[in-house]
């Protein structure tokens, strides 16, 4: 059975929420990297996305098993494919080389001589490979309703970054719903 993700830490790896994302890039990795610390740090639309994960996922499978990836982590992974239309080649290799992606995965491992965690090219096939299309459909109705509830609503002095996450958490919506039409169609 798969976690939702692990909320402690080991000692020597940099935590999910504290991940920098510098806010002069622009590029797709980048806004998707802004939005997906938002959800993270957003402890009921988190709990709501891994719930739907879990509820699939899980469903009929033992409560034994290898490790394998956690919940959340299937859900970035999954979102970093999805968004930026990586092949399984090129989402393995930001899995293990890119620091931001290792960062949001929660194995980055920084100081304390840890060691270098190694995501499997077939654990990433495997993993990503189980949401379906009525995971995203679900997923994709929270995340639409996340960006309008948190992001949309009227503040005084939004700054560039919240307008930037905005406009991936639109995009991403409707890039979500093409895909999935497509897919369905």
């Amino acid at each position: 059975m798969r976690k939702t993700f692990d909320p402690q830490f080991t000692l020597g790896m940099h935590p999910i929420g504290k991940t920098v994302v510098s806010p002069r890039n622009r590029n797709a990795l980048s806004k998707l990297s802004r939005a997906l610390i938002e959800i993270y740090n957003n402890d009921m639309y988190r709990t709501k996305i891994l719930t739907i994960l879990a509820n699939h996922i899980n469903a009929g499978k033992k409560r034994t098993g290898r490790p394998g990836l956690n919940l959340w982590q299937i859900f970035v992974l999954g979102n970093f494919r999805l968004a930026l239309d990586l092949s399984y080649d090129d989402l393995h290799d930001h899995a293990n080389k890119h620091l931001t992606v290792r960062s949001l995965l929660g194995i980055l491992a920084e100081g304390f001589s840890q060691p270098n965690i190694e995501i499997s090219y077939q654990t990433v096939i495997d993993s990503v490979g189980l949401l379906s299309d009525d995971i995203l459909m679900e997923i994709n109705d929270v995340i639409c309703e996340f960006g309008d509830k948190k992001i949309f609503k009227k503040k005084r002095g939004r700054d560039i970054s919240s307008k930037q996450i905005a406009t991936w958490l639109r995009a991403m919506c409707t890039f979500q719903q093409t895909t999935i039409y497509y897919t369905i169609a």
